[in-house]
């Protein structure tokens, strides 16, 4: 069996996977991009949902934050600013009172060149840009949610009259699916309060992805209701091709649940077994290893205790702004778990995750092919290395030789396979 699998911007792999070894290959929907994403936004920009239009939301003294989601998302910035911008000027609202925020959340700021490819040169030129870190931009504290999150939000945001994020939504691995409230937890949050907000995730055991009744979404989203106030989304649904397949525009929970039931009829991916071996390419999330994480939580969906799970990512960004991440992953997880409670460590964001990877380390073996990651990166990981996913394979199928011992699932970074 061939098979081809995307990675990083624009490298493809081809693989010859022997018949009998192919359990499934698990694949999002392939849908019909839009013929015209200009329009379909426009059209969701139009009728919002919940909401009146943005146009009515806001009048001509107010000041405006647009909130974008940074590199690591494919969301078209330049085709959605265009548009909310040419409303807010209708309305009355002077480009010098509209504010551009990167919702970087604890990621690493972008370069020009990556703004500039977000948001288009003429956007970048003519509006005030913020892409400053959690660590960099002054805060506004705006009290404490009723469950208990602390508001430490970028100054650009909180004090702006009116708010709105742009976004797209995909399956995620603590919030069930991105978009909607996301944009401002993490993405504009202080560090405080991202780790408050993450918390609770090192005491969970149950894999979130594609879980809408996830604890961390509906926690962000009592947050941003009790504490910032969001007044308006755009969020995409990307193709797996990463091309828009729709989008929705509005109330930031009602909008959002349309979104999620499409992105659901995409990236939900029926499967009638687990497998002792699972491929799990990284994309579109592998622009390093916080990213290729995703792909871990999706493989591990679908894989049996004891089996082994081949990760593939780009990794272009190495560990970018998460120096401490691949020490933390190579430690045992009991052993971070008691000194994250005990208050011993300085970054929390990478203990947390790396605890629940440990976690997995202990119920299957993860492999890892990468172009950005070495393999001392892989050692100190406790992951075992290959050079290449034929390397990886015939490892594993050593391993487990049983007939039809592998599922390939070709863009784990954004799926949620499920038993049906």
């Amino acid at each position: 069996m061939k098979i081809t699998l995307s990675t990083g911007l624009t490298e493809q792999i081809e693989l010859d996977i022997a018949d009998e070894k192919v359990g499934a290959v698990l694949r999002p929907l392939n849908v019909e991009p839009s013929a015209d994403p200009t329009q379909i936004i426009a059209q969701a920009i139009a009728s919002p949902i919940g909401t009146p239009k943005l146009g009515q939301l806001v009048k001509p003294a107010q000041t405006v934050a647009l909130i974008i989601d940074d590199v690591s998302r494919v969301t078209p910035g330049h085709i959605i600013l265009t548009l909310l911008l040419a409303e807010l000027h209708e309305a009355g609202v002077l480009s010098e009172q509209i504010v551009i925020v990167m919702a970087l959340g604890t990621h690493r700021p972008m370069t020009q060149a990556e703004i500039i490819q977000k948001v288009g040169h003429e956007i970048a030129q003519t509006y005030t840009i913020i892409n400053e870190s959690c660590d960099d931009v002054e805060l506004v504290y705006l009290g404490e949610s009723g469950n208990g999150i602390p508001a430490y939000i970028n100054h650009y945001v909180a004090n702006a009259d009116v708010r709105v994020g742009i976004g797209q939504i995909v399956p995620h691995m603590d919030a069930g699916f991105s978009g909607g409230a996301k944009i401002i937890l993490p993405g504009v949050s202080g560090r405080k309060t991202v780790e408050s907000f993450h918390a609770q995730e090192a005491d969970i055991h149950e894999n979130l992805v594609g879980n809408l009744n996830s604890p961390l979404r509906r926690d962000l989203e009592q947050f941003v209701a009790d504490c910032v106030g969001l007044d308006f989304i755009v969020n995409i649904i990307p193709t797996r091709e990463e091309e828009i397949y729709a989008c929705v525009a509005g109330d930031f929970i009602e909008a959002h649940r349309r979104g999620v039931e499409m992105t659901r009829e995409v990236y939900g991916i029926p499967t009638e077994r687990k497998y002792p071996v699972v491929l799990a390419n990284s994309y579109p999330k592998d622009i390093d290893m916080w990213q290729t994480a995703n792909a871990i939580w999706g493989g591990e969906l679908i894989i049996e205790e004891g089996g082994t799970l081949i990760v593939l990512s780009d990794a272009r960004d190495r560990h970018s702004a998460y120096a401490q991440y691949p020490k933390r992953i190579g430690m045992e997880p009991d052993l971070l778990y008691k000194q994250y409670k005990s208050g011993e460590l300085d970054d929390l964001m990478t203990a947390i995750f790396a605890i629940c990877i440990g976690r997995f380390k202990k119920r299957f073996e993860i492999c890892l092919v990468s172009n950005g990651l070495t393999a001392v990166d892989s050692a100190e990981m406790g992951f075992t290395y290959f050079e290449t996913v034929a390397e990886a394979l015939q490892y594993a199928h050593r391993k487990h030789p049983e007939l039809q011992s592998t599922a390939v699932l070709t863009h784990a970074g954004v799926s949620f396979p499920y038993l049906a």
